[in-house]
């Protein structure tokens, strides 16, 4: 299966989808978040946890990655001001991946409803970019930390 490339998502959408997936049962739906070296667009990718590598640090390798939205904007939070798909053309764009990501997994829904919390308030999550590392993911905005995921590959 080839990977699905994605422009211009906004961020609030991108963690509200996934949000979304996580109510609906696909509790194995994970997003990995990174800066682009401008420190102008976060790098996101969506899959299914049956893909992460064993570094809950780097949990995600480049290759497989059935999600990518390359230049998620770090700027427009609100997709309502903009042209964004919807919730069902990112589930369709998902489909093939979507049966792996069926399940529940509480621990990971929890950890995931502080990414949630902080999006409404248009901060949103960093796990790596060229100026950050740490031992931890970091909110853009608030620069607080958030330990990270719960890594049960």
């Amino acid at each position: 299966m080839d990977e699905v490339i994605l422009r211009d998502c906004s961020a609030y959408k991108i963690v509200m989808f996934v949000h979304e997936l996580h109510k609906r049962g696909y509790e194995h739906m994970r997003l990995y978040a990174g800066m682009s070296p401008s420190g102008m667009y976060l790098r996101w990718s969506i899959y299914p946890k049956v893909f992460m590598q064993t570094n809950p640090k780097f949990e995600l390798g480049r290759e497989g990655t059935p999600l990518k939205c390359v230049d998620g904007s770090t700027g427009e939070a609100y997709p309502e001001r903009r042209n964004m798909m919807n919730f069902d053309v990112l589930f369709n764009e998902l489909k093939p991946y979507i049966y792996l990501a069926k399940g529940e997994d509480p621990e990971y829904v929890e950890w995931f409803q502080t990414i949630v919390d902080h999006a409404e308030n248009k901060d949103f999550p960093i796990a790596y970019c060229d100026y950050f590392e740490g031992d931890s993911w970091m909110f853009m905005k608030s620069k607080e930390r958030l330990k990270y995921p719960p890594h049960h590959p």
